[in-house]
């Protein structure tokens, strides 16, 4: 099997972080996390799970490219309505709905309801297809969105963030080569898997490590979180809401206490914490 290419050392940019001391955090594990413990998280967590028919089970990484490209293909022609000979006449809606939920996933990594209907809305409205608005103004927007658009928005939402967490994740194995990524069983990693990685030393050490300066000659204050963050975002315009999420999914898929697998009630309200320290107004919510 061929390695993976590894990601280039230099550093296009460097974000600026919140101060972040895991002694300090509130979900820093700096005693042993007993296997009763964590089984009952892992428990909690299984009860925090989305509905299958509305959201896929985590944002997480363990899944089939090529499973996903057809599910999301299958969507969009049910999504829309559209298929067959006619899909070229409205690939235009397509595109344009994931443009929009491409430009939003910017900015909210956990958009409600409203916001993407309004996204979507904005976004076809301003496409100047009056054939297209005449059909919208005589169904209803509401009807037309929840019939043919919405599953197909929720999926690219999804999508858009599970990219991020992959990026993030492969970052992480890729500056932590000893840190073994936990084995999956039909894409999903198991509970006794889990627990390996989460009790093992070499995770609880690039949890402690992420705090620590990369090199302490060059820059004291240059961390192991910041080199995995920089990786990642290499766009000096990256919105401070895709810094925080970077951060809390970083935390949260080395921090024992956590489940692999990223729940979302715990990420936000880790990305909440460091919008404040970034003082940032919005916030994220589920």
């Amino acid at each position: 099997m061929p390695r993976r290419k590894r990601e280039s050392s230099v550093i296009v940019h460097k974000n600026i972080l919140p101060i972040i001391d895991l002694s300090e955090d509130s979900n820093a594990t700096t005693t042993i996390i007993t296997e009763e413990a964590l089984e009952s998280h892992l428990l909690d967590n299984d009860n925090t799970q989305p509905d299958p028919e509305e959201y896929s089970p985590n944002d997480d990484e363990y899944s089939n490219d090529n499973d996903d490209h057809s599910t999301l293909s299958d969507m969009q022609n049910k999504a829309t309505g559209f298929g067959g000979h006619s899909e070229n006449n409205t690939k235009w809606i397509e595109d344009t709905i994931n443009q929009a939920i491409s430009t939003t996933s910017e900015k909210v990594k956990y958009p409600s309801e409203e916001c993407l209907i309004e996204a979507c809305y904005n976004a076809l409205s301003n496409a100047d297809n009056e054939e297209f608005q005449n059909k919208i103004k005589c169904g209803g927007w509401k009807r037309f969105y929840n019939k043919q658009i919405r599953s197909l928005a929720q999926c690219l939402s999804r999508q858009a963030r599970s990219n991020i967490v992959q990026r993030i994740k492969d970052a992480i194995h890729d500056k932590f080569s000893d840190l073994t990524k936990p084995k999956t069983q039909n894409r999903q990693v198991t509970t006794d898997k889990e627990k390996k990685f989460k009790n093992s030393d070499i995770t609880r050490e690039c949890y402690t490590k992420l705090n620590k300066p990369v090199d302490v000659n060059d820059d004291p204050h240059y961390t192991f979180l910041n080199l995995i963050i920089d990786r990642v975002f290499t766009n000096p315009k990256t919105e401070k809401n895709s810094i925080t999420f970077g951060i809390a999914v970083t935390l949260n898929y080395l921090d024992p206490s956590k489940g692999v697998n990223m729940v979302p009630s715990e990420v936000i309200e880790r990305i909440n914490f460091f919008l404040e320290r970034m003082q940032v107004s919005e916030r994220e919510s589920l």
